[in-house]
């Protein structure tokens, strides 16, 4: 979730996904693409290239067995990864293992 301030707020810092740690970027960025944001608008909510965040989203597809965000994103709310909060949209809801960069 983006604050108005354009700061990435998670529900919990730490999650998993089986036996898939994620990084906390990647978690971040499954969190914003799961609330309808564009491409370049994630990247500038994570404070990064469009080009890292393309790296970031290709890291998260292959840890998630993901094909498109869509894909992504329905993974992650089928295994609880995510659950949608009506007042804020989705947000990461499990704990489990964030890896810190």
């Amino acid at each position: 979730m983006v604050a108005d301030d354009g700061t990435v707020m998670l529900s919990h810092d730490r999650f998993d996904i089986g036996s898939t740690d994620l990084s906390t970027q990647e978690a971040a960025a499954l969190s914003l693409m799961t609330n309808g944001l564009r491409n370049a608008e994630i990247a500038v909510a994570l404070n990064m290239t469009v080009r890292s965040f393309y790296n970031v989203r290709a890291r998260l597809f292959k840890r998630l067995g993901a094909r498109t965000q869509e894909h992504a994103a329905a993974i992650a709310f089928r295994t609880g990864l995510l659950e949608v909060d009506r007042s804020e949209g989705a947000k990461i809801c499990c704990g489990g293992a964030v890896r810190e960069r």
